[in-house]
């Protein structure tokens, strides 16, 4: 991936950009870029400082380059983000809004580097926080803040991003796309402040980054095309949701051949989860070497969550959609909640193997029959007993799983009776997991019903 020869560089500055005022330098800023672009490629460099700004559209073989203790600001006022419609928005998905902050659409060898920092002025376009303690968004914000769609040999690398109004950095319809050594740092009650997001693209690797996301941190999406090759590894993820995610409503076509590997998740909701919705295929998965803790104040929590559902009536069911071939392996768990591995009636989910996991529970959630009843899209819907069973690992309507050298440490004088393993039609596969005991000496590990799975 390596850029092309540099023909320009240019300072912001020499475009009459001034630092640390409160008048939106956009103008100045665009016009070095615009500048580099005729020029047939080069770098940008903006110099420390305050630099406040509304929509900036990127070129080909640009090399955007922020000076530590440089800091590109977003504009407080939605007017200076003009409307530019570059995605596939099929479901009408309100975070994916034509208003961003950095803008590249069609552009092939762009780099963004340097050691400063994207600031997206979040808390300008949010309302105080409601009773679920989120903020809300008070009307169009820049969302995805960085937008990146079409593009070709697309580089960030040793930048910060902070403070996104909605999902922060977008990949979409992309290829050769490399992010490492960057920082997201998001308010953890910031409206659909997702980290990274990744849909319809392909030969991507996301390495060596720290996510903070009120929303998902890494998740891969599809909305419509195929979301393929895609590597993340050696990254540190917290979040009041998903940490490491593939689909949600937007998972109508192909995610495949994807491997997550060596990372920290603390302090989120759902370590590792697999939600198909819409009639999408997700396949060839392999996720390995992860620690995990998950949140013990939040409803309907996971660390393993790997769900296949469609509802006719919902604006966003297309089909039945499929998951096949997930291996999850090497991971360490610490949290009070349960896996989860469901596939609504008509779905498929198969070929599934969880191996080496350790889980670890310094105390066990006690709100079983709520979450039975819980009304979540995202929470196993069509499952609702899978959702209360107690059990550590619970599983229904699955073809062929795997749970092998899986170990659990209870709390002392649990009082919950919880088993190892609940399982609901499981056809094929086998549960080898000796040192999976159920939290009481005299209950029995398994709870198994119409199930053919090899014990």
């Amino acid at each position: 991936m390596a850029m092309l020869p540099l023909m320009s560089h240019i300072c912001i500055t020499a475009h009459g950009a001034a630092a640390n005022t409160d008048q939106p330098q956009t103008a100045a800023i665009q016009a070095a870029i615009d500048t580099v672009a005729q020029a047939g490629g080069g770098t940008v460099s903006i110099p420390p400082g305050i630099w406040l700004t509304g929509t900036l559209r990127l070129c080909h073989r640009l090399t955007l380059d922020l000076a530590p203790g440089a800091i590109l600001r977003g504009s407080p006022d939605i007017a200076d983000y003009p409307p530019v419609t570059v995605d596939d928005n099929p479901q009408g998905n309100k975070d994916l809004q034509p208003h961003h902050l950095l803008l590249a659409a069609g552009c092939e060898d762009l780099l963004i580097t340097g050691g400063g920092t994207i600031d997206g002025n979040g808390p300008a376009f949010w309302d105080p926080p409601s009773n679920c303690e989120f903020f809300t968004s008070n009307g169009p914000r820049p969302s995805p803040m960085l937008e990146f769609a079409r593009c070709r040999n697309l580089r960030l690398q040793q930048v910060r991003i902070i403070n996104s109004p909605g999902w922060t950095v977008h990949i979409h319809g992309c290829q050769q796309v490399r992010i490492q050594g960057i920082e997201i740092v998001n308010d953890l009650f910031g409206p659909n402040t997702d980290g990274i997001d990744i849909t319809d693209s392909c030969d991507c690797h996301i390495s060596d980054c720290r996510v903070v996301a009120g929303d998902d941190a890494i998740v891969l999406k599809s909305l419509g095309g195929i979301n393929e090759r895609i590597v993340v590894t050696n990254c540190i993820l917290q979040t009041r949701c998903s940490a490491l995610k593939l689909g949600a409503n937007e998972s109508i076509g192909t995610i495949r051949q994807v491997a997550f590997s060596n990372c920290v998740i603390h302090e989120s909701s759902r370590g590792l989860h697999l939600a198909c919705m819409a009639g999408g295929t997700f396949e060839d998965i392999t996720i390995s070497n992860i620690i995990c803790d998950t949140h013990n104040d939040l409803a309907l929590v996971n660390p393993i969550h790997i769900d296949c559902s469609w509802w006719p009536k919902s604006r966003y069911a297309f089909k039945p959609g499929i998951i096949r071939r997930v291996r999850i392996s090497g991971v360490t768990v610490r949290s009070d909640a349960r896996i989860l591995v469901t596939a609504g009636p008509e779905c498929r989910v198969e070929d599934v193997m969880l191996s080496d996991i350790h889980l670890h529970y310094p105390a066990v959630e006690n709100e079983f029959e709520w979450a039975r009843t819980a009304v979540a899209l995202q929470f196993s819907p069509q499952t609702p007993e899978a959702r209360g069973a107690q059990a550590a690992i619970c599983a229904e309507n699955i073809d062929r799983l795997q749970l092998r050298n899986i170990s659990i440490n209870w709390p002392a004088d649990c009082p919950v009776p919880m088993r190892a393993v609940w399982g609901r039609h499981l056809r094929g596969g086998i549960i080898d997991c000796p040192l999976a005991q159920a939290a009481q000496a005299d209950l029995p590990a398994l709870d198994l019903e119409e199930c053919s799975i090899r014990v």
